[in-house]
């Protein structure tokens, strides 16, 4: 049986010789090219305080956790254990895991069947005292 491909990536030459580059410096996930990247955000953002990371599953985990911490500036009482966080069910588990590795609960939101995103009217009705966040996911 022969395989349909779904499809075919495709990389400039001069792509391909850059990562190459990096794969044989022995730096795959940090290293000067990251270091590179990361100088030139912070100066197009015009920010001393920027990281960047390998996925967005890390970033919403490291979001997650950094919620975590009390504003009293901001009225913010940092998330705690227990808190709920409202999210599509139409979604692949990356989005979930952040939630779960942070000690927080999914509360899922169905989905609007036209559009395939969040049920607004269904988000409107599951939204609680314990609500803290609402991940949209798109």
């Amino acid at each position: 049986m022969e395989n349909i491909p779904l499809f075919k990536v495709f990389m400039t030459p001069s792509a391909k010789t850059e990562v190459g580059k990096i794969l044989d410096s022995g730096y795959i996930g940090q290293g000067p090219q990251v270091e590179k990247f990361e100088s030139k955000l912070k100066t197009y953002f015009d920010t001393n305080h920027l990281t960047t990371l390998n996925s967005g599953t890390s970033a919403l985990h490291l979001a997650l956790h950094l919620l975590k911490s009390p504003d009293k500036n901001q009225k913010w009482p940092g998330l705690q254990e227990g808190d709920e966080v409202l999210c599509t069910s139409l979604t692949c588990t990356a989005s979930n895991f952040p939630v779960l590795a942070n000690g927080l609960k999914i509360k899922w939101v169905d989905v609007d069947p036209k559009t395939l995103n969040m049920d607004l009217d269904d988000l409107k009705r599951k939204i609680s005292s314990k609500t803290k966040i609402i991940i949209g996911v798109h």
